[in-house]
Parts: C-alpha cells; structure tokens; sequence
C-alpha cells in the first residue's frame, strides 16, 4: 500500500516531501504543491481554519512530548471517489515529525463538481469538515455532499461554491475526547514510540 509522506523540523517548517506525494497532488489537480512551492514553509499556511489548526498542533506538541506516533482516521475525497485515509504522525530526532498518509479504501461515486477544483465557482461559501468531509447544511446539520444536493437543491446553479474548511460538531467533540483522554496527568518518559490511535470517523 502506497503511502504519501512529507516532514517538518522542530520549527514546523516543511523540509521534505516524497514523491508518491508530489504525484498524488498532481493527480488530484494541485500541481502548485511542487516542491519549490512547499519545502521551506510553515505548515501551518496550508491549514487556514484556525480550528483544524489547533488540533493538528497540540498532536504535533503530544507526539514530541510522548515519543507517540498518533494514528488519525480522515477523508480526503474527490469528485469521483471517496477515499477513506489514515494518517500517521509520528516523533523524528530534534524535534521532527513525520507525517505520512495511506488510503485504507476507494469508494467510487457519481462526479461532484463541488469537488472538482477545476470548476469555477460562485462568490458564496459552505463549510466542509476537514475530518468527515460532511457539509454544514444548517447550524446542527452536517451532511454528505450527494445527500446536501438532493434534499437542498444547494448547486443547481452555473456554478458550485466555494468551499471553507471546519470542523463538524460530531467530529470536533470525539476529537477532544480523544486527546482528553490520551493526554497524560503526569509526565511520561517513554522509552519507546507508543501508538495511539485517534477513533473518530
């Protein structure tokens, strides 16, 4: 099984990227994800929802603290597929992390062009979980994208809208558990890497 990794230093910079990854971006139409266009900078400018950023810091921080290597469930689709992924984060000497991707299953569906980012878009946004990939239909309303189009008639216009990413309620609440219930009391010197797998879906 393939798998698509990139690291960052202790500075969370990005300082490499392989080139099962490189390929995957550009099969995925984000070409700009080259390397001159990633290798050198923060990880963080590629997560612009501060909520998704947040969590991904304090994994990070755990993973350096524990000597831990967390292994995270999450979507990352397409316009014709669902692709259920694993990610797994995981400590490198001086304070490095490594950060490498499998998909565990494809599922195919019928084009989406909400998720084709070659379609242009309108001038209006939805919300997009970053974990589940479920879409915000309403203030307690998350759904799939098909499920969305169906009951709300949402993009039966020229053109879908943009997308900003999130963080459903579901998934933010396992997520804190999760990490509540990993996070030690007391400090903990490992003496080897412990894996501790995050269960939200």
């Amino acid at each position: 099984m393939e798998s698509y990794i990139y690291t960052i230093n202790h500075e969370d910079v990005i300082t490499s990227v392989s080139e099962a990854w490189l390929d995957f971006a550009s099969e995925n139409a984000s070409a700009h994800l080259n390397e001159p266009n990633v290798l050198g900078r923060s990880l963080w400018s590629f997560i612009s929802n501060r909520e998704t950023q947040a969590i991904y810091q304090i994994i990070v921080q755990k993973v350096r603290k524990l000597n831990a290597f967390i292994r995270v469930p999450y979507r990352c689709d397409s316009a014709e597929q669902r692709r259920f992924m694993e990610l797994e984060i995981s400590g490198l000497p001086e304070g490095g992390v490594r950060f490498k991707s499998k998909c565990l299953r494809e599922e195919p569906r019928e084009h989406v062009d909400l998720l084709d980012p070659r379609v242009e878009r309108s001038s209006s946004f939805i919300i997009m979980c970053s974990w589940c990939k479920q879409v915000q239909a309403g203030e307690e309303q998350w759904l799939e994208v098909e499920e969305l189009v169906r009951l709300k008639s949402l993009f039966y216009t020229p053109s879908p809208p943009k997308i900003s990413h999130g963080v459903c309620p579901q998934c933010l609440s396992q997520i804190k558990a999760d990490l509540a219930h990993f996070y030690p009391t007391t400090a903990l010197a490992a003496q080897s890497m412990t894996p501790i797998a995050l269960g939200f879906n």
